[in-house]
């Protein structure tokens, strides 16, 4: 049975991002007083290491990782099972550095649907995997369609962006096939007129695919410990989907949810780990004193207030911060600054 009360646990990957330059004595931390007095009055209990983890733990039977996310977020992306093995293959933009190459990811790149529609019919054409499908769902998120589930692991872009590639390739029994033609794909984008153009016009050019997720199945869900869930990720859409749970888009603040929330409530915040990804400090800070008016403050003064009943922030770090009224009013806690809190 629903609360009267409203309850959320609050998704917030990228909240203890570790960046280059936050370790500088003279770095100006955000100022975020509400967020501050939340974390130093909640009880800290383990949670999962990854926010895959986590979401794949309370909403599946999946027991274990690699996780099938190319499948998962195939559901979220298009709302159909996908047919078959499939990796996701999103196009990425490779840039050589001293004789190696760093990965910039799609969300940098501005790629328009005309675009994407060229770069996969060429790829079509070329023969250079007739076995394989590019499929593309959007501008940024592609997938390949495959004959069986193939022999290697991947990483997902998200732990590369602004890295060298090298440590991060595919592994295993295939890998060296697969590197192979992933070699022939970025030969076959840089000679592309698409590339041409946008080399011409000072943009990055989209010459690579990165493929990742794992191609496993989708997996049975589990009841859900809450009944509705607020995402703009694909990833999230498509387990609320698998799982029967109501998915909603994000509200633009913490009031605007709690004046349609009810019972227990889950909400992926995932703007701090784009600018986490992309190593961006100065957007970091920006992107978490805008969450600290328009989801911290508010937050804290519901609960105060009694119009939410406990509040649970996972970042996806391997901790989990349990917070209520009752917790808010233990005045003997001090108060620790935002940078002890978020270093700890």
């Amino acid at each position: 049975m629903a609360s009267r009360t409203p309850e959320l646990t609050l998704l917030l990957p990228g909240l203890t991002a570790s960046l280059p330059g936050m370790e500088h004595p003279g770095f100006p931390w955000p100022v975020a007083p509400a967020l501050a007095r939340l974390l130093s009055r909640a009880d800290v209990g383990p949670a999962e290491q990854t926010l895959e983890d986590f979401l794949f733990r309370k909403l599946t039977e999946a027991d274990a990782p690699p996780w099938p996310l190319a499948a998962v977020r195939y559901l979220g992306d298009t709302g159909r099972s996908p047919p078959g093995p499939l990796l996701c293959a999103d196009p990425v933009h490779l840039r050589a550095d001293h004789a190696e190459l760093r990965l910039f990811d799609a969300r940098l790149l501005d790629i328009e649907a005309g675009e994407a529609a060229a770069l996969a019919a060429a790829f079509a054409d070329s023969g250079i995997a007739p076995e394989w499908r590019l499929e593309v769902v959007t501008a940024r998120r592609w997938y390949l369609h495959l004959p069986e589930s193939p022999a290697i692991e991947t990483r997902p872009p998200a732990a590369v962006i602004g890295r060298h590639i090298d440590a991060y390739l595919p592994q295993g029994p295939q890998a060296r096939d697969w590197l192979a033609r992933l070699n022939e794909v970025q030969m076959l984008f840089h000679a592309h007129p698409v590339n041409q153009a946008r080399a011409e016009q000072g943009r990055p050019t989209i010459n690579g695919l990165w493929p990742w997720g794992g191609s496993a199945a989708l997996p049975l869900p589990r009841p859900a410990p809450w009944s509705r869930f607020w995402t703009e990720a694909p990833l999230g859409r498509g387990l609320a989907r698998l799982g029967g749970l109501e998915a909603r888009p994000l509200p633009t603040s913490a009031d605007d949810w709690l004046n349609e929330a009810g019972g227990r409530g889950l909400l992926w915040l995932d703007g701090l780990e784009t600018v986490a990804a992309r190593r961006d400090l100065d957007g970091w800070r920006a992107a978490l004193e805008s969450l600290e008016g328009d989801w911290f403050a508010p937050l804290l003064d519901a609960l105060a207030g009694r119009r939410l009943g406990s509040l649970h922030l996972v970042p996806g770090d391997g901790r989990e911060y349990r917070v209520d009224r009752r917790r808010l009013r233990r005045f003997w806690r001090p108060l620790r600054p935002l940078q002890a809190l978020l270093r700890s």
